[in-house]
């Protein structure tokens, strides 16, 4: 009969081969948890606790974040170069349009209007050379002069003036009020048979008139021709920013 020692009250077997070691005997480490006999000696059916840190994000995470950037950078650097081309775009339908319905049809009505002043002029001339004939026949031709010197102002105050372009179209009506005031006071003269009264106004005051009025519609030209010149340079610039931007 076995002695009753041999047995603990849950049925475990306490004694062991020689050297080995008794579960019961055995202490837990304070540090890792893991169960180590008195001895110090780690038990070779005991493991390790699991890491207790977390995980580091893996590298499909990281790729996932630059291919989302990348595509971000991709549409962003289209949509401006989309904006940036339709902005070319109009810069080039503006100064075509701007040279085609602005600056060259000012440029004729202006050179139309330097030569209505000068037909003028000579009417007054050919009735003073006439005198005393009534010349009835030139002052007519010197009202229709300046009919048509005003008609062909008007086509030209009708289109948008560039920039510091008004400025000058006040010494252009200051110059044409001079001008027409000095046609017909010469005409009443001869009218009146004041043939040299008429002689001496064209030469001391619709001689000058005419060259005031005539230098300030030729600055107007020369002004229009200008902003054509800059924008018919502007125009191959911009073809070919735009080319360079639809390459990109």
């Amino acid at each position: 009969m076995r002695d009753s020692r041999d047995r603990q009250p849950d049925g475990r077997q306490i004694g062991t081969a020689a050297g080995g070691i008794s579960h019961e005997t055995a202490a837990p480490d304070a540090v890792g948890g893991t169960t180590l006999p008195p001895n110090g000696s780690a038990s070779t059916f005991e493991t390790m606790d699991p890491p207790r840190s977390r995980k580091a994000a893996g590298p499909g995470h990281s790729t996932f974040w630059q291919f989302l950037l990348t595509l971000l950078a991709i549409v962003v650097f289209f949509v401006g170069s989309t904006l940036y081309s339709q902005h070319l775009a109009r810069r080039l339908d503006e100064d075509a349009a701007s040279i085609a319905v602005n600056a060259s049809p000012s440029i004729e009505a202006l050179s139309v209007a330097r030569g209505d002043a000068s037909q003028a002029e000579l009417a007054v001339t050919r009735a003073v050379e006439a005198a005393p004939d009534n010349g009835a026949t030139e002052r007519a031709a010197a009202e229709s002069a300046l009919t048509g010197l005003h008609a062909s102002l008007a086509r030209y105050l009708a289109l948008p003036f560039y920039a510091g372009e008004r400025e000058h179209w006040n010494e252009v009506d200051q110059a044409l009020r001079a001008f027409e005031e000095t046609v017909t006071v010469a005409f009443v003269a001869l009218q009146e048979k004041h043939t040299d009264t008429a002689r001496s106004l064209l030469i001391t005051r619709l001689r000058p008139a005419t060259a005031r009025l005539d230098a300030s519609l030729q600055f107007l030209v020369g002004f229009n021709a200008r902003e054509q010149h800059r924008m018919g340079e502007e125009i191959p610039r911009l073809r070919k920013n735009a080319a360079r931007t639809a390459y990109v």
